[in-house]
Parts: C-alpha cells; structure tokens; sequence
C-alpha cells in the first residue's frame, strides 16, 4: 500500500512554524470560548462540517492541521476527514479506505472523550522511537500531536487530531484544557449532525416516493406564498395549461379556479392558525383547475402540515398543495417488468402501452406490430402475471408502479 495515510492528508506541506508564530495563548476567555461552541453547533450546517471551528482552533493553538475524522458505526460505510491547515483546509478524503493506517493510530488506545497528547501517553523517547511516529508523522513535518476518541450515542467513533512541527513549542496543560471543554459539545453536535443526515435521508426518500407517485408537490408558508416545488410540480407549471407560477405567485387561468384554489388556502392556513377547523372531505380543499387546451383538470388539494408552537423562520412550510395530472403517463421501467413477470421486451413494450391508455389496436399500430401479434403477446403476458383481463392488467402494473 503507498504509503499517504491521513496524516499525509493532515500536513500537504513541512512549513515550518516562524518562532515569532510558535507564541500560544496560555488561556481563552468566556467569550471566546463561548464563540467556539457556537461554532461547533453551526458547523452541524456546514459543508464540510466544522470547518469553521477547526480553522479557529488552528489559529488559536498555532497548530498545523487540525484534523476531525469522522467514522460512523456502520462498518461498510466511508470515513471523512475533515482538516484545518494553511493554504489547503476543507475536505481531505471522503473515500476512507486506508483502515490498517488507523488501525495503527496510537490514539486508538486513548481513553474516549479524553484530550491527551502523544508525549504524556508513551513519554517522550517512546513516542520518538514508535514506529508510527517513524513512519507516518515524521515524515510529514509533524512533532507533537493531541488527540482526542469522540464517542457518538450511535456508536461512531470520530477523532480529533491537532498538531505541531518540530519547531513549535509542546502543547500545554491549559492547551489541553481548551480542547477538553469543547469535547462535550463536540460529542452533542456530533449527535445533532447524525439525526439531521437521518431525516435527511428520509426526506429525500419521501420526496422520491411521492415524485413516482406523480404528484407535483408545492409548499407555502404562512403568508399563502411558495417557498419551493418538486420536480413534477415544476414541469406541470412550466407547460403554463390551467395553472402558472410568477412573482405574484400561483396563477390559476379561469378567474373561477383562482378564487376557488385562493379560498382554499385561505381556508387552510386559518385552519393551522387554529381559526377554524380543517375538514379533509371539504369541498374546498380538493378542487379541479379547467385547462385552456381541453385535457383533462388539473386536480388540486390543500392539505395543512404540522407546526411547532414555536417556528424561528417566517418562511417554514405551512402548506402541502399537491397537483395532480390526471394525463400524465406512467413511466414502467421495462428491465423491472422483465424481471418481476418475466416478459420480454416486445411484452414490455405492450404492456406499457395499454398502461397509457391505448387499446390492444392502438398499442399494435404505435408499435408497428400485427393485431394478431399484439394478441398473442397479451395472452403470454396474462399468463406470466396471472390475469386474464385487460384492466386487470393495467391495474396490476399500476398498483406496482412504485417499483417499476
């Protein structure tokens, strides 16, 4: 294996530290280090995260890098690392697959959640003479090292690293103190940042679901404006038929379905600010928009979204508008059909068509295949999927659209 281990993705360059530069503060104040937890808490935000506060410690501690490697409880699941070194700082590697390196690490053995430097580990002739120090921080212009094992509620175990080259002073006890105070938040932070890429993952699973589902998706806040849309909401307001979007906001065509799709918005936010009660079967919340080219309306429901008693932004969601296109084809994924039922691409083909709508002789012409043909192949499909009619057909493939 080559040898770049983290620690060569800690120190891209053996700068050495100026002697004027190797002055350390000696202790921090309340407000600094009250800036420093704010920092760790907004670093859940950023991208890469803390690297804010990793920079900031760096430049407090005089150090060269400061490091946060990131490993979560799933095994099978990468690493990141993210460092803090002058000229290069952001993300070093987030396709971690160097274990044996940290493996090797000399802080593995460090007590978790405990600040310790390499020095008051093994002493100082031991940690020298290790051959880790040898082979993977010598070489990268590294003398002294703090570490510290951060242990998350999930079960991940992240590590923090702080370093120095030869020419800098060892780290002292206050030093040390200062990282020891932030670990706490650093461990809290740490749990925040793991339940938002949580619901994160679930809400771009819910989102994917419900654009499958063919539903255009727009969210308003509490003043009835749009805050943002799905991709299928985007595309049904782009082709301008019955419902539009501009500065003004949503722009239904008929001055009947403006007044009809206002009122019921109207009458969906007094419901979340609780003046009145919000009936599901309501007329008012499901309303069909007439389109100027003669398809089928677009079909409109309202449906309120829960709130906290108390909301920091003004512009969080309040409503759900889903919009419906009664005429938008279902999308069957051949090589899936294939692969459930059996059929063959000629039968997925088919089978596709009749669930656009076409009949078994329409399907035939759109294909440019014999109505016999067309036949047969119905009747082989019907035998892979165990029905026996058309429409059950349809409805088969439709109720499975999900995963096909």
């Amino acid at each position: 294996m080559a040898r770049s281990s983290y620690l060569e993705n800690l120190s891209m360059s053996k700068n050495p530290v100026h002697p004027a530069d190797a002055r350390v503060s000696e202790g921090l104040s309340q407000p600094a280090l009250s800036a420093l937890v704010a920092c760790i808490y907004r670093g859940t935000l950023e991208n890469p995260p803390w690297l804010s506060v990793l920079t900031q410690l760096r430049e407090i501690l005089q150090a060269h890098p400061v490091a946060l490697v990131l490993r979560p409880a799933a095994p099978h699941k990468r690493a990141l690392i993210v460092m803090a070194r002058e000229g290069n700082s952001g993300l070093a590697m987030d396709d971690f697959t160097l274990e044996d390196q940290l493996d090797a690490d000399v802080f593995s053995s460090l007590a978790e959640d405990c600040v310790s430097s390499a020095d008051e580990m093994f002493g100082e002739r031991t940690w020298l003479d290790s051959e880790f120090y040898r082979t993977w921080v010598a070489p990268f212009g590294i003398r002294y090292m703090l570490g510290a094992q951060i242990r998350g509620e999930d079960g991940s175990l992240s590590r923090l690293r702080i370093c120095r080259p030869p020419t800098a002073m060892p780290f002292t006890d206050r030093e040390k103190a200062i990282c020891q105070a932030l670990i706490p938040h650093f461990k809290q932070a740490m749990e925040i940042f793991s339940r938002m890429n949580c619901l994160e993952a679930e809400q771009h699973f819910y989102a994917e679901a419900v654009n499958r589902l063919l539903l255009g998706t727009i969210l308003l806040d509490g003043d009835g404006r749009v805050i943002r849309m799905n991709g299928v909401a985007e595309k049904i307001l782009a082709q301008r038929d019955g419902l539009s979007f501009s500065s003004a906001g949503l722009d239904v065509t008929t001055r009947d379905g403006q007044h009809a799709l206002q009122a019921a918005i109207a009458h969906g936010l007094a419901a979340v600010m609780g003046k009145q009660p919000f009936v599901d079967e309501d007329f008012a919340q499901t309303i069909a928009v007439p389109r100027p080219s003669g398809r089928m309306p677009l079909v409109f429901r309202i449906h309120p979204l829960p709130q906290k008693e108390v909301e920091s932004d003004d512009r969080h969601p309040v409503l759900a508008l889903l919009v419906y296109d009664p005429e938008h084809k279902f999308q069957l994924k051949p090589q899936l059909m294939r692969r459930l039922f059996g059929l063959t691409p000629a039968e997925a083909a088919l089978a596709q068509r009749l669930v656009e709508g076409l009949s078994l002789d329409d399907a035939a012409a759109r294909l440019g295949i014999r109505k016999n043909t067309a036949r047969a192949q119905l009747s082989v499909i019907f035998n892979k999927t165990g029905v026996t009619r058309q429409s059950s057909l349809v409805s088969l493939l439709l109720t499975n659209s999900e995963f096909l």
